[in-house]
């Protein structure tokens, strides 16, 4: 009975409740409690939504398509951006003829019909690759400079995939993590001996935003590599630990958005010989229960210090 309150206590101080909008509780075995999954990509930190980005060959030189939407109350310039991936020894800086501006609150397409960004002599980097990654710098009114990292698909038309996924990335999976709380004592609970080795293993993060189609549930997901999908969520184990676990779906409602984040949802790859460097982009296809799937460029990142 005291390791239930411990938990629920745990609970209590971190705020925990479902990790996304999603209107279903998919994974509703005790202990049902979950680590909040912030509202903000990685606790908080401000990032403008970059989606469907795409590349494409023409002549010898790459050009780069994406969406962003700028949901902060600051505006932004595009100043700079290289291209990484497929064959390229280094990154290729981006020729900009025309200034990219996005106001606080404002969306803006770079299309093959508008404004796009050029990266002169790289279209060879594009034979065998599947994706690319773009590292995107922009200057903000207030002052400060953002850097963003976004995988763009090596395409030669626009994607239109049915529900929007802005900003996927992927890190290293997390392992179970000990709570510590001033004055609240958690039980401890066996972990791996230092030197251990366990095959590598990946989260991928993303929101997935479902502005037009019914309800579609996140059944699984695949890559053209060996490893092992699973659709988990994040727990507080009776031990007082933050843990994952296999769920049969999550539901993306129509009109919300589904956060998928460090300590919430997310989709697990595990099981794999061999996983992608930092900073290397790789397609994985999202699989819903209503037929759609969707092909997205996850880049990998650092880990956290």
């Amino acid at each position: 009975m005291m390791k239930r309150f411990l938990v629920w206590t745990l609970a209590l101080f971190l705020g925990i409740g479902a990790g996304s909008a999603a209107a279903q509780q998919p994974g509703d075995t005790a202990p049902n409690t979950r680590p909040q999954s912030s509202s903000g990509p990685d606790q908080g930190v401000a990032e403008l939504g970059l989606y469907n980005a795409w590349v494409t060959g023409v002549g010898a030189d790459v050009l780069a398509y994406l969406r962003l939407e700028n949901t902060t109350s600051v505006g932004y310039t595009l100043i700079s951006a290289d291209l990484s991936g497929g064959t390229l020894i280094a990154p290729v800086a981006a020729v900009i003829t025309e200034a990219v501006l996005l106001p606080a609150g404002a969306a803006v397409a770079l299309t093959a019909d508008g404004q796009t960004v050029r990266f002169a002599e790289a279209a060879g980097a594009l034979a065998t690759a599947q994706s690319v990654t773009l590292t995107l710098t922009f200057a903000g009114t207030n002052g400060a400079t953002l850097v963003q990292t976004i995988g763009a698909l090596v395409t030669d038309s626009a994607p239109e995939p049915p529900l929007i996924v802005l900003n996927p990335y992927a890190q290293v999976a997390p392992t179970e993590t000990l709570l510590v709380i001033p004055g609240l004592e958690v039980t401890a609970e066996a972990t791996p001996e230092a030197g251990e080795s366990t095959p590598p293993a990946l989260a991928l993060y993303a929101t997935l935003a479902n502005r037009t189609i019914p309800t579609p549930n996140l059944i699984n997901a695949s890559v053209d590599f060996d490893a092992v999908a699973e659709i988990r969520e994040s727990y507080v184990t009776e031990g007082g630990r933050i843990a994952s676990r296999a769920i049969p779906f999550i539901p993306v409602p129509i009109g919300a958005q589904l956060l998928m984040r460090p300590n919430g949802y997310f989709v697990y790859l595990g099981g794999m010989t061999d996983a992608p460097a930092p900073g290397d982009s790789f397609v994985v296809t999202l699989i819903f229960d209503d037929g759609n799937e969707i092909a997205v460029p996850f880049v990998l990142r650092a880990p956290a210090n």
